[in-house]
């Protein structure tokens, strides 16, 4: 799961390596232990965290589990989508140098 948290705990989005989407505030990365952080690094195509990645892919930013599914994506005009889907895919976007964080 990649959860989505403001810091006065409440979730504003889970979403799950399937594709699903949802919202719990047990889910919080504030309340929750979170154990030693992993494979967090900004890269010059996406944003990776764990086994998820939220990258622009043309016109869209898709948050994608490593899977391909992708949960959630965005279009340029302001309009969001839920997944189920394998594209738009933030996997596709090539590698790029990393920028910041440990890969």
């Amino acid at each position: 799961h990649l959860s989505i948290t403001h810091s006065n705990g409440v979730v504003g989005r889970v979403y799950r390596s399937d594709g699903h989407t949802f919202t719990s505030d047990s889910y919080s990365g504030y309340t929750t232990p979170l154990g030693e952080p992993s494979c967090a690094y900004v890269s010059e195509n996406y944003i990776r965290v764990g086994d998820w990645r939220i990258g622009q892919i043309g016109d869209y930013l898709a948050i994608t589990h490593i899977t391909g599914h992708t949960a959630m994506y965005y279009t340029n005009d302001g309009y969001h989508f839920y997944g189920l889907k394998y594209e738009p895919n933030s996997w596709l976007s090539g590698e790029g140098s990393v920028l910041q964080g440990s890969a």
